[in-house]
């Protein structure tokens, strides 16, 4: 199985969210995503790719996990440094799922308030499964 992560490369140095870090937007953080995944997912699991605009500028940049058959999930805000440690624990947790759902008890809860949604498989994956409440954002 391999993540496909989309990276929204329309959020350039926009809001206070990554100008603590240097600025730099997308590009900064598909940079920090590539160095911090290495470390504990191997590189075939994942592939980084630019997405023109997920929507509503102004909360940091955004990204989703997709995947064939699977679950997706969309995130926004996330800053390098401890976010990307989350997002990689989510990640592997993610990729260890049968159908990329992850439950909450599963997820770190430092992406809890960054975790927009999740999307059913558009491809015939188990998008009629039933969400039970343990399964809620």
């Amino acid at each position: 199985m391999t993540a496909t992560i989309h990276v929204c490369v329309s959020c350039q140095d926009r809001g206070p969210v990554l100008a603590s870090h240097g600025g730099g937007g997308s590009q900064m953080l598909i940079d920090a995503l590539r160095q911090q995944l290495g470390k504990t997912i191997p590189a075939s699991a994942f592939v980084i790719t630019p997405q023109t605009c997920f929507g509503p500028c102004g909360r940091g940049v955004r990204l989703a996990v997709t995947g064939s058959g699977r679950w997706g999930w969309l995130f926004e805000g996330l800053r390098p440094g401890d976010d990307l440690d989350a997002f990689a624990q989510f990640l592997t947790a993610w990729l260890a799922s049968p159908d990329g759902v992850v439950a909450k008890s599963d997820r770190p809860a430092r992406l809890f308030r960054k975790t927009v949604g999740r999307v059913p498989p558009s491809d015939g994956g188990q998008a009629s499964r039933t969400l039970g409440k343990e399964q809620k954002l």
